[in-house]
């Protein structure tokens, strides 16, 4: 029987021994390669996080770039039409201050050349819609005087270009009555090209 006890402690021995190897080998195996995959996803997943933000960073600072450059073109614009204004600004200011002086040394008599060439162009356009007039019908009573048919017509036309000059006054500020009879003395000045 002592036989058979140490042949059955050594069945237990070689079991356990068995056991180990078993639990080795699965340690070996499976355990290692958990190990070994969870390594490989976890190394995969850093990857992709930096390669992801990586990639946010790159998008950020290319659109901050190209915010920037935007930025740059509307401030070179706006400067550029900034300066374009202010250029034609000067150079209206230039010219009318050229014309402002050409004006001052025009001399009376070319002041009431330029009024008295312009009559024509005003008595124009005051007689436009008259041109345009296909037909009068006139209808008076003959009272006050004042005749009827085609001379209270004529007399009408006369009392409108009669207003003419207070009318010019008003707009302009220029008196036509004082700038004809200063007509005379322009004449008076004017040195005589026979002496």
């Amino acid at each position: 029987m002592q036989v058979s006890v140490v042949e059955k402690e050594q069945q237990i021995v070689v079991q356990e021994r068995e056991i180990l190897r078993r639990e080795k080998e699965l340690e070996a195996t499976v355990k290692r390669q958990a190990d070994a995959e969870r390594y490989r996803i976890q190394t995969e997943a850093e990857a992709n996080r930096f390669k992801f933000e990586t990639e946010a960073r790159g998008q950020a600072e290319a659109k901050r770039s190209q915010g920037m450059a935007q930025a740059d073109v509307a401030r070179a614009t706006g400067s550029a039409e900034a300066d374009v204004i202010s250029m034609k600004g000067t150079a209206e200011a230039d010219a009318m201050a050229k014309k402002a002086d050409s004006w001052k040394e025009y001399n009376q008599a070319a002041v009431i050349q330029l009024v008295l060439q312009s009559l024509p162009e005003i008595a124009q356009a005051i007689a436009a819609p008259l041109a345009k007039t296909e037909s009068i019908t006139i209808v008076s009573s003959g009272g006050e005087g004042g005749g009827a048919g085609a001379s209270k017509v004529t007399k009408d036309v006369a009392d409108i270009l009669a207003q003419l000059p207070p009318i010019v006054e008003s707009l302009s500020g220029i008196d036509l009555k004082r700038l004809v009879n200063l007509v005379p003395e322009l004449k008076a000045e004017r040195p005589n090209p026979q002496s």
